[in-house]
């Protein structure tokens, strides 16, 4: 059945997306779309927002029509068909492990095989990566003329036993700064009542703030609710009139406190505010006039405020940056990767493989991989029977041979993280980093940490928010597999390791390298954010604002109700494992939006993108983070300063590059 103008309209209406198109004409247009693409009208609605957001543009015109179809038009050819599962043959032991220096060996110029083996991989599958053209291409940079390159080391490059046990920088978490899960719960029990609760206590918390913000004193502010003829002050959190549908300036409600309250509702008129920026579950201060208790004129806005920014004590840093055990005068060198690690049309996880390539070229002090690392989003990984390739194959598919049989097995979304993730990436790279410690070809030392964080969509992980780290569970057997299922073994994750490299962390979460403090969420936030915000005559940036609400709601999930294609299951009864007890220095908040390095509200905030776009290749981020000069330092401790704030935007390099 086509899709009409008419019903495109009421779509429309429906999302509160009427205002986006520039007349009605645009409309018609869009609906002859709906039919050519075979799409819903809400799905096409979905996808003007996320594009009209990532072109930074306000309405849809006929001048930006044709871009859209055409960005339609690329979706679509990304989707692939399903291939038919195929039966087990019989019981399977897990493949063998074969290392990553083996996948990626060195030519005698230098270059890496990697290009080769993708040519060769393409005439099996993954044709859109391996063709790709713009590989290691700078597509967004901030401060770029800090990232000079840094040489490592000869305390850092010895093959010896005691360079081994050396660091440049020291992974930490501890509650004072962040209350990180650190195990798996049982979720679902949480009653209306602890809800209720969890939501009041934030709200009180940011109330106290934002009264310091402008030396309002909380005695003094107005319950929500009270009729009053002078002009009041309020304190509440922000809803949407309707159960349904999106957020308008005519629909805009502030729900008081339950202890100030009652949890009384009022209207807010906006219509005298100059500029504003609100979306659903956001915590203000308004200033205005309440004459009937129902409505207020809004005056004023204060629309949350930040925690103030970190300081450390000189001395703390002295050690940091210039002690040989640290940084050694030297520069942090971070990279970044977000999955889907994988191509939409292979599980080779070839994206992977040349990231990891980078690792071991660049050598950078800090890994972050944010996942999903089994993407259930994936249409390889979305069906009831799972194919992967054996090593046979692939060593065939990298030949050219191609192979008349094929031979797969059959595989749970577990033993897709255990062996593509684990076995073929992480224990490989830690074997290659192990035949360089021995002296072996290329040898030197690898003092790289690897922090590794879960999402809601990876298919094999516990789906609740905050979700906790990757561990292993109860092993189960199957007749199946001779190799038990449920125990990940993740090599030199464990605290009792001496040469403990990995670190498998909660998400959100966040975490200091030596004195910086990283907050990292790996649900889109920054969509959810765009689909529900409303505003009027902001300044800078529309992503900017997006972001700065994380900061100045000091949280990871500010929405309330969190809509769907954000996070589905949200456990209130843990909403302290999301709330900013410090605010960080460094954000990261990975998004479908187009990728971006910022200084926000005194945070370096980065999108740095996703490793995969559907077949093709996407974007990693790469910081450099500078030391504060020695003579500096030595001048705070010899006038007894105990604190100095970090100035990470003065001092810190991103860029986000093409894989």
């Amino acid at each position: 059945m086509s899709v009409t103008s008419q019903q495109l309209r009421q779509a429309a209406d429906t999302m509160n997306m009427r205002a986006f198109f520039e007349n009605e004409l645009v409309i018609e247009k869009c609906a002859s779309l709906c039919n050519r693409f075979s799409i819903k009208t809400n799905v096409l609605l979905e996808r003007m927002e996320a594009f009209l957001v990532n072109k930074n543009l306000e309405k849809l015109g006929l001048d930006t029509l044709g871009r859209f179809e055409t960005n339609l038009l690329e979706i679509s050819q990304k989707k692939i068909l399903t291939p038919e599962p195929v039966a087990p043959t019989g019981k399977r032991p897990l493949p063998t492990i074969t290392p990553l220096a083996a996948k990626t060996p060195k030519h005698e110029n230098g270059e890496s095989a990697t290009s080769k083996l993708e040519t060769s991989f393409s005439q099996a599958t993954g044709i859109a990566y391996a063709q790709r053209t713009s590989s290691k291409q700078i597509v967004q940079s901030y401060n770029p003329e800090l990232a000079t390159k840094v040489e490592l080391l000869p305390e850092f490059t010895k093959s010896s036993s005691s360079s081994s046990t050396r660091a440049k920088c020291k992974i930490l978490m501890n509650d004072d700064d962040f209350e990180n899960i650190g195990t798996r719960f049982r979720y679902m029990y949480t009653t209306l009542e602890e809800r209720a609760k969890s939501l009041e206590k934030h709200l009180l918390t940011l109330q106290k703030d934002m009264c310091a913000l402008i030396n309002l004193d909380e005695t003094t502010l107005t319950p929500v609710g009270i009729p009053s003829p002078e002009i009041v002050w309020n304190c509440g959190r922000i809803y949407c009139e309707s159960a349904e549908g999106r957020i308008n300036a005519t629909s805009i409600i502030l729900e008081g406190s339950r202890h100030d309250s009652y949890g009384r509702r009022i209207k807010l008129d906006m219509k005298e505010l100059s500029s504003f920026s609100l979306f659903p579950g956001q915590i203000i201060l308004v200033e205005g006039i309440n004459a009937s208790g129902r409505q207020m004129i809004v005056k004023r806005i204060v629309e949350g405020v930040s925690k103030p920014s970190l300081l450390s004590n000189p001395k703390q840093l002295h050690e940091y940056h210039h002690s040989v055990y640290y940084q050694n005068h030297q520069s942090l060198q971070i990279m970044i990767g977000t999955g889907p690690f994988t191509t939409s049309d292979n599980l080779l996880y070839r994206p992977l493989t040349d990231l990891l390539g980078i690792v071991l070229d660049k050598r950078p002090d800090v890994l972050i991989l944010i996942g999903p690392f089994v993407d259930i989003q994936q249409p390889l990984l979305s069906t009831p029977e799972i194919k992967l390739m054996t090593e046979e194959e692939e060593e065939a598919a990298a030949a050219g041979r191609g192979g008349e049989k094929e031979n797969y097995h059959i595989a749970t979304h577990e033993m897709v993280f255990m062996e593509k993730i684990i076995r073929d990436h992480l224990l490989a790279l830690y074997n290659t980093v192990e035949d360089m410690e021995a002296g072996g070809e290329g040898g030197g030392y690898l003092h790289t940490q690897i922090i590794i964080i879960p999402s809601l969509t990876d298919a094999h992980h516990d789906f609740v928010f905050p979700q906790p780290p990757f561990g292993n569970r109860d092993a189960i057997e199957t007749s199946f597999f001779e190799e038990s299922l449920g125990v990940y073994n993740i090599p030199h994750s464990s605290s009792q390791d001496p040469k403990k490299r990995i670190h498998l962390i909660s998400n959100p979460c966040m975490f200091r390298v030596n004195e910086i403090l990283f907050g990292i969420c790996s649900s889109d936030i920054l969509f959810g954010l765009s689909c529900d915000e409303i505003s009027k005559e902001i300044e800078g940036n529309r992503i900017t604002k997006l972001a700065s609400h994380m900061i100045a709601q000091q949280s990871f999930c500010p929405q309330f109700p969190v809509p769907s294609n954000t996070i589905s299951q949200l456990d209130l009864r843990h909403a302290r494992h999301w709330e900013f007890k410090k605010k960080p220095d460094v954000l990261i908040t990975p998004s479908r939006l187009a990728p971006f390095a910022k200084e926000i509200l005194g945070t370096v905030v980065i999108n740095p993108g996703t490793l995969v776009k559907g077949t093709s290749g996407g974007t990693f981020a790469q910081m450099t983070i500078n030391p504060y000069p020695e003579s500096v330092l030595t001048d705070l401790q010899k006038q007894h300063i105990d604190e100095y704030p970090h100035n990470l935007p003065q001092r810190t390099a991103v860029d986000i590059i093409k894989i």
